[in-house]
């Protein structure tokens, strides 16, 4: 699995603070839904298109060149990290259905 930069600078456009997990959930669960009935899903990938910017191929953020986290990476800590953790494990669902794929740029390493 590629892994995928996440922007932790909270004032950058591309923060994962920005991100509306949530709505993240929902799609991939009715992505899942689909898988579980064998039918294919690409009526919903365009409502992925939004949150691409945040999961970066670059180790620094293409926005505010803050090093970016790796998304393989999970952190210990307390309420501020969950949303971050939350988005480490979508990445790498994203991923892992091909939803959310490596198109260029540095290698992220952990």
């Amino acid at each position: 699995m590629f892994a995928f930069g996440i922007c932790t600078n909270p004032n950058c456009e591309l923060s994962y603070l920005r991100v509306q997990t949530e709505v993240l959930e929902e799609l991939l669960a009715d992505v899942q839904k689909r898988i579980n009935r064998k039918q294919d899903f690409p009526d919903l990938l365009p409502e992925f298109e939004v949150f691409k910017p945040f999961f970066q191929a670059n180790s620094r953020c293409a926005s505010c060149g803050q090093e970016s986290l790796c998304s393989s990476t999970s952190l210990d800590g307390d309420e501020q990290t969950r949303k971050l953790n939350d988005l480490v494990r979508i990445a790498a669902e994203l991923s892992a259905r091909r939803i959310l794929e490596h198109v260029g740029g540095d290698v992220v390493s952990p």
